[in-house]
């Protein structure tokens, strides 16, 4: 036997329409009279909206690296806090042997150019934030400046700046993930270049080319007549 969907029935006189009562057993979560989803409904939607809104649509939340290598640079940024001190200033996790205290960086709010309407111009929610290279290993600060030179300043400071978000808290967060995969990037020494020699395919493709460049240049100057 078919079965039937109870639909909203109007009346003569203009009322609003009455859905079909829910079956037994089940509980209602939208508000029949009008329309609006329930106390529990919205509070289950405003931790939805709260969680993607943090983590990004599509975009599982971060975990730790299953074989305890160096933090990939999409993850965000980490902050640990010495044992020995429980009420002292967290650190800037770099590796498990680099940290960055909260005294080596200068945090500055600047106005952002991201989303936000009125309301980016009205409050400084872009982060600036300095490192000295002193705090950081001699030759990972020397690669930082030969890598980054337009973050580098004569204070010999390592700028990174991020506006993309409404928040001066997740915009930290994202300048500080910078900040960590710059640092990383930096950490493994560049390979050495092997001198190799040019192979005589390539010697051979470049005369072809310079050859067929001066027949071209030959053709617009009108000798093409001139062989015979």
């Amino acid at each position: 036997m078919p079965s039937f969907r109870p639909i909203a029935v109007r009346s003569l006189g203009g009322s609003s329409p009455s859905a079909a009562p829910p079956p037994s057993g089940s509980a209602s979560t939208t508000c029949g009279r009008c329309r609006r989803a329930s106390p529990a409904r919205m509070a289950i939607g405003g931790g939805l909206r709260r969680a993607r809104r943090f983590y990004g649509e599509g975009r599982s939340r971060p975990t730790d690296s299953p074989a305890g290598g160096p933090t990939p640079s999409c993850k965000l940024a980490e902050r640990t806090q010495e044992a020995a001190d429980p009420g002292g200033c967290s650190m800037l996790r770099i590796t498990d042997s680099l940290l960055l205290p909260d005294g080596a960086l200068r945090v500055r709010f600047i106005h952002a150019r991201g989303p936000g309407g009125q309301h980016v111009n009205k409050a400084a929610t872009g982060v600036e934030v300095r490192v000295a290279l002193a705090a950081l290993p001699p030759e990972v600060a020397l690669r930082i400046a030969a890598r980054y030179p337009a973050h580098v300043t004569g204070d010999d400071e390592l700028v990174v700046a991020a506006d993309g978000e409404r928040s001066q808290l997740r915009n930290r967060r994202a300048a500080e993930t910078r900040l960590v995969a710059m640092v990383l990037g930096c950490l493994t020494p560049p390979r050495p270049r092997c001198p190799t020699r040019v192979p005589p395919s390539s010697r051979r493709a470049r005369r072809v080319a310079k050859r067929h460049r001066g027949e071209i240049k030959r053709w617009r100057r009108g000798g093409a007549g001139d062989e015979g």
